[in-house]
């Protein structure tokens, strides 16, 4: 169709997957289509809208949402140290992270047990030696879901199923290398803290010196015009 004429055009219709998801006036230039489903990619266009209705639709441009699998956490690390009938499970963060981490699920055999923030959970009362599977899922921020690889356990085994000697030490060192970097930056910020005290100190004794150098300045002007009016007074 020809060109329409820019007077004419009240608007634009925006269409997901073919479906008409959003309407913008003339004086915007963008507009975000929301829940979506991730890891896919869907056809996007425009439509122009006159007084006489719509006009052609745009070509399809391709647009991909985003790809939770890039953000995979590490599976959880189970042992038995606590008895026949329990199994300890704790994880870190992923090593590439989407976003600030609100909280931590912890699913058993396809049932969350455990919701919160801390990355550590003992599992009780359990079957001694039956098979046990466990995923960590993270929770961002912004409410993406990303779960972790199955990691499986039998209650009263000795042995790790889900995880070898090798991964487990990986793992373990990267806990501490993270938890090393958490403290670095801590310090740093204290240090910080302790450097505003010390500036904010500095200026407020440089005010109370300007301050004490302006009184006297002020008591001695007084004195002098005392002195200058006795002087004046005085008879010769």
């Amino acid at each position: 169709t020809p060109p329409l004429n820019l007077m004419e055009l009240t608007g634009y219709n925006i269409y997901s997957d073919g479906k008409r998801v959003g309407v913008i006036g003339i004086d915007k230039l963008s507009y975000t289509v929301k829940d979506l489903p991730h890891s896919t990619s869907i056809p996007i266009q425009i439509a122009p809208v006159t007084a006489a209705g719509e006009g052609e639709k745009s070509v399809p441009i391709m647009c991909s949402t985003l790809n939770l699998s890039d953000y995979p956490p590490k599976k959880p690390i189970l042992s038995t140290s606590g008895g026949a009938n329990e199994i300890n499970v704790s994880w870190i963060d992923p090593p590439k992270q989407l976003g600030p981490i609100d909280h931590y699920e912890l699913v058993m055999n396809g049932e969350v047990i455990y919701s919160g923030k801390e990355q550590g959970y003992r599992v009780s009362n359990l079957e001694p030696l039956t098979n046990y599977t466990f995923n960590v899922r993270v929770v961002t921020a912004d409410k993406y879901v990303i779960e972790s690889e199955p990691a499986k356990k039998k209650a009263g085994s000795k042995e790790d199923e889900g995880i070898s000697s090798e991964e487990k030490e990986a793992l373990i060192a990267e806990r501490d290398a993270m938890e090393a970097r958490l403290k670095a930056e801590l310090a740093r910020l204290k240090a910080l803290e302790a450097a505003f005290k010390e500036e904010e100190m500095i200026r407020r004794q440089e005010v109370d010196h300007k301050l004490t150098l302006g009184l006297e300045v002020v008591l001695l002007s007084i004195l002098m015009t005392l002195t200058s009016r006795e002087l004046c007074l005085r008879p010769y």
